[in-house]
């Protein structure tokens, strides 16, 4: 029945909804405490692009609250949000935990929130970090300033994040939010190259960038990013495989992150 299918997915919106909000209101007073007591930090991911790229939260629901801190002030930062906000540290253990701590909740269990010590492999991070605070963006929000990652910086962390080494765990969703940033936000093509070479993502770019001219989402031409890049056709069709493989959803939340509702 249509109608119920509209009536479910409008329910399930209006959940996202208020966990996004949630979220939001999490962040904003992380950004105080963080602010107040003196830490270097920026948000990443879906904190910026909800609130000042997609036309509406609606579009770009926020699952958690991601925000990386510098190494020095990585153990400060969890101890504030353990006993300044009372967050409450996950009791789940993660074995693949490479970039950022395990998750805390607000003890309502409505918000996340993961804080990274970085947002690539080590020896990659490492060369960046310094870059990254030196040219964050700092955006008015509310009565605050809020710092994001350098444009380039931020593209590229969609990207990596989104590919996932090849596995494309988080969906279709990691595309809109490349098409949002590129067509959004003005992305300087020099330095993006350049922060290429040094993150070593060339594969990941390219690959991105022919999945979506081969969908023709993007309007650009598929090397805009690389000069003289070639994909080869049976991992570009494996890839779009992964990404829109047709199987049973419970729910637009499944569709964009490949996970169940009760997760």
């Amino acid at each position: 029945d249509i109608s119920l299918l509209i009536k479910t997915n409008n329910e399930i919106a209006k959940k996202r909804l208020v966990k996004t909000l949630q979220n939001i209101n999490t962040g904003y007073k992380i950004s105080k405490l963080f602010n107040e007591n003196k830490i270097e930090y920026v948000f990443l991911k879906g904190f910026y692009l909800t609130n000042f790229l997609y036309e509406s939260m609606q579009l770009r629901p926020i699952n958690d609250v991601d925000i990386l801190v510098r190494k020095k002030d990585f153990e400060q930062a969890k101890k504030l949000l353990l006993e300044k906000l009372k967050l409450n540290k996950s009791k789940q253990r993660f074995s693949n935990l490479k970039n950022h701590s395990r998750p805390f909740y607000s003890p309502d269990g409505l918000s996340r929130v993961e804080l990274h010590f970085q947002i690539f492999d080590q020896h990659k991070s490492i060369k960046i970090e310094n870059d990254i605070f030196k040219y964050k963006r700092e955006i008015a929000f509310k009565d605050t300033l809020l710092p994001f990652l350098p444009r380039e910086l931020n593209l590229l962390h969609v990207i990596s994040h989104g590919t996932s080494d090849g596995i494309f765990d988080v969906g279709i969703q990691y595309l809109f939010d490349v098409i949002n940033i590129l067509n959004k936000d003005s992305v300087n093509t020099d330095r993006l190259c350049h922060y290429i070479d040094i993150l070593d993502l060339k594969k990941e770019v390219a690959l991105t960038s022919k999945i979506l001219d081969n969908l023709e989402f993007l309007e650009y031409s598929e090397d805009y990013f690389l000069k003289n890049n070639t994909t080869p056709q049976e991992i570009l069709k494996k890839s779009e495989s992964l990404l829109f493989k047709l199987q049973p959803k419970n729910s637009m939340l499944e569709i964009f992150y490949k996970k169940k509702p009760e997760n």
